[in-house]
């Protein structure tokens, strides 16, 4: 029984990655393959990004004999990535998925529902966990090769046991939240919104800062080898990668298969009970009221905003570059006073300002609340449909919620960054067209996507949005074309002026969108009737 639930874990997860579910049949094979080429590429960019860090700091531990001190630090940013990409996933998978009742009432124990669960999350820190170790084994090796018993432990290790302990921390914080969540009522959505723009701004400002720590790690190498040797498992760890000392290595793996072993026999003590749990705090006395009555427009934007604000999920996953964006500008406009005054770029304030434009340009695909919208309506779809109102409202009703969330940020941190770079002409009108013209982009680019590639048989709202097609397309045919223009016009700079660059891009944005609203309206209408859960 274990055996088969593994599986139906599994061909979930192929069925992310293929576009396959129950209502229909796979991804045709170009789909399929320009979708592996659009994850590679992802994977590639990451692994780059971590392989160049790992390359400057690998021959200089190597040669001041720090080798453990290297592989302490590639297990504790492997272990960070892990954490923050599951913390939150683990308590939608485990205890928030639609097919729990029903796995419950077979004949099945309740443990093996939880360890078929928790194996999907381990095979998904696994993958996040190779972007950090992978640039950390090729670096480590290219600095002076890898001894055998040294690279043996470097795969149990990094390959079969960090994922385990990434997995046991980000479980029980997620079953933890889940307990949390059942008895504050309405603001538990709120407060895992807050917990979770939390982490991601203390990753953030970790990944940010990273330049200067490794600067401050090549000068003091020793402070930092103190300081992470207080903490004996990392030093376990760099002991027997850098080593080959099979004391440090059993010791490490006692503690991550001990540390596993608890917490799940903790999670399976309790799973029932928190999985079936349906309290939601005080409840409310009912008291009769009218309604205001509202337009057929207004019902069915309220619908989508109600979805969006139950959702932290939804909230956080596609709404990201709505909170990032004005905290971006409000911290530039504090400290970019100071960046601007650096020396030797006193007399470049306009290329500071074409910097941050693209910048604010690189919000937009950052926040695809259409990008899931359709997948969203799942097995509820057939109430959209039945609606007495037409399927043109309803998918207008998705693009005004993308506009309402995505909008006013940009345009508040635009207003804040214009305070700070002052431009003037043209240059102050692209600040808030260009953004906002690529914000309107990219929400009917992604209804669009959606609309052709929708997941209704998610088991959880998570799955539809993180492994949407739809948002992956959205996401990074706006990365792809903000950084186009601004590859363009490095090319281009002494042809073109910005003021006349600028319009020219402005003009193909407004064709694209206009191009794209008329599909949605069209072929997107037919295709919204034509679907069922």
């Amino acid at each position: 029984m274990l055996k088969a639930l593994f599986r139906v874990r599994l061909a979930a997860l192929g069925a992310t990655f293929t576009g396959a579910s129950r209502s229909k049949t796979a991804q045709s094979k170009p789909k399929l393959i320009g979708f592996a080429l659009l994850m590679l590429f992802c994977f590639a960019c990451f692994i780059f990004l971590f392989w160049q860090m790992f390359m400057n700091i690998a021959a200089p531990f190597r040669q001041m004999g720090l080798g453990w001190l290297y592989f302490s630090m590639a297990a504790l940013m492997g272990f960070a990535m892990m954490f923050i990409g599951s913390v939150f996933t683990s308590k939608a998978q485990l205890y928030e998925a639609k097919d729990n009742d029903l796995l419950l009432s077979l004949p099945i124990k309740p443990a093996y529902v939880l360890l078929s669960r928790m194996f999907m999350l381990w095979v998904l820190a696994f993958g996040m966990e190779l972007l950090v170790e992978i640039p950390a084994l090729a670096a480590w090796i290219s600095s002076g090769g890898f001894g055998g018993a040294e690279l043996a432990w470097f795969i149990v290790i990094f390959v079969l046991l960090l994922p385990f302990l990434a997995l046991a921390v980000s479980a029980l914080f997620g079953w933890v939240l889940s307990l949390i969540s059942a008895r504050i009522g309405g603001s538990k959505n709120l407060i895992t919104v807050v917990l979770s723009l939390i982490f991601l701004l203390a990753y953030m400002y970790f990944a940010s800062n990273m330049n200067t720590l490794l600067s401050e790690l090549a000068m003091n190498p020793d402070g930092a080898a103190n300081a992470l040797g207080a903490v004996v498992l990392l030093k376990w760890i760099g002991d027997a990668c850098a080593a080959g000392s099979a004391a440090a290595g059993l010791k490490v793996a006692a503690v991550i298969i001990v540390c596993f072993g608890v917490v799940y026999l903790i999670l399976a003590k309790s799973f029932v009970r928190t999985a079936t749990e349906r309290r939601g705090g005080a409840k409310k006395k009912y008291v009769a009221r009218r309604e205001k009555q509202r337009s057929a427009d207004a019902a069915l934007f309220s619908r989508e905003l109600s979805r969006l604000l139950s959702s932290p999920g939804y909230l956080l996953n596609c709404g990201l570059g709505a909170f990032l964006a004005p905290i971006g500008a409000v911290v530039l406009l504090i400290k970019g006073g100071e960046l601007l005054a650096m020396p030797g770029f006193e007399g470049y304030p306009d290329l500071f300002a074409l910097v941050f434009l693209a910048g604010l340009c690189m919000m937009a695909p950052m926040c695809l609340i259409s990008a899931p919208a359709v997948s969203l309506e799942g097995k509820s779809l057939w109430i959209a449909r039945s609606l007495p109102v037409s399927t043109k409202a309803v998918l207008s009703a998705k693009l005004r919620l993308h506009y309402v969330v995505s909008l006013p940020p940009l345009l508040i941190a635009a207003a804040l960054i214009c305070a700070l770079v002052r431009p003037g002409g043209l240059m102050l009108v692209y600040y808030f067209a260009l953004p906002g013209v690529m914000s309107v982009f990219i929400g009917l680019l992604g209804l669009a996507a959606n609309l052709r590639h929708p997941k209704l048989d998610y088991v959880n709202e998570t799955q539809a949005v993180k492994s949407s097609i739809a948002v992956m397309i959205a996401m990074f045919v706006g990365f792809a074309l903000v950084t186009i223009m601004a590859v363009g016009y490095l090319f281009l700079a002494e042809s073109f002026s910005f003021e006349l660059y600028g319009g020219i891009a402005l003009a193909l944005l407004t064709a694209g969108c206009l191009l794209l609203r008329r599909y949605i309206m069209t072929r997107g209408i037919k295709l919204f009737e034509q679907l069922h859960s």
